[in-house]
């Protein structure tokens, strides 16, 4: 595939075999149904009338161009049609667009900075649900240290804590090594430094669950 194409992935929650198939998928359908409700309310509020999403609206987040440099785009249409129609249970597929940060200007009010804020924050919290809900496989395959676990899963041990500390780094010891991923690399001295969501995006912290979902499931088939 050309660089500059379009890639999509889907991420299934079909699986009932190993919770690491799994990988974030529960996490980034809570995401996107919250998300996409929270942008309709605000549509609503300020122009009086809101469009339903239809197959191909998107909901789209923005990484950091240093770190990703790639937009997120979500199709909530589908998932709402799933969650409403009982006879089809409820959604097991969730596709996801990966695109070129376009730079384009966006007029919706979820992209006032007051409101990219909360909705941060909810990005967050999803991170903080697929950490702790993944880290005991983490646990039973590096150890109880982290600074024995990869790279990426020590970095998102960090971001789990700044997740937790109000989007700031928080290093428990002075001596805790430091952590790195991309462009980005953190120690004990940044303490207290603010980085979520001004140096790490939110959709930064959704390719950070993915690669860590790589991670486990390389030492999964590798067993």
């Amino acid at each position: 595939m050309h660089e500059d194409e379009p890639s999509v992935f889907m991420v299934s929650g079909e699986c009932n075999d190993n919770p690491i198939d799994h990988g974030f998928f529960h996490e980034l359908l809570r995401l996107v149904i919250c998300l996409s409700g929270v942008g309709i309310a605000f549509d609503l509020q300020k122009n009086r009338i809101v469009t339903p999403f239809c197959s191909e609206s998107s909901l789209v987040l923005e990484g950091k161009p240093d770190i990703s440099g790639l937009e997120l785009h979500f199709f909530p249409g589908p998932l709402y049609r799933q969650l409403l129609d009982s006879k089809d249970g409820p959604p097991a597929i969730l596709k996801v667009r990966k695109l070129p940060i376009r730079g384009e200007l966006h007029n919706h009010p979820i992209r006032l900075d007051n409101i990219q804020l909360m909705t941060s924050r909810l990005i967050g919290d999803a991170f903080i649900s697929y950490y702790e809900s993944k880290s005991s496989f983490a646990k039973e395959k590096w150890g109880n240290e982290t600074k024995r676990w990869p790279a990426t899963w020590r970095f998102g041990w960090a971001m789990r804590n700044a997740c937790v500390h109000d989007g700031k780094i928080f290093f428990h010891k002075e001596n805790d090594s430091a952590v790195f991923w991309r462009s980005r690399r953190y120690d004990h001295a940044d303490n207290g430094r603010q980085i979520l969501f001004d140096e790490i995006a939110g959709a930064d912290l959704i390719f950070l669950m993915e690669e860590m979902g790589w991670r486990l499931k390389s030492w999964q088939h590798a067993g």
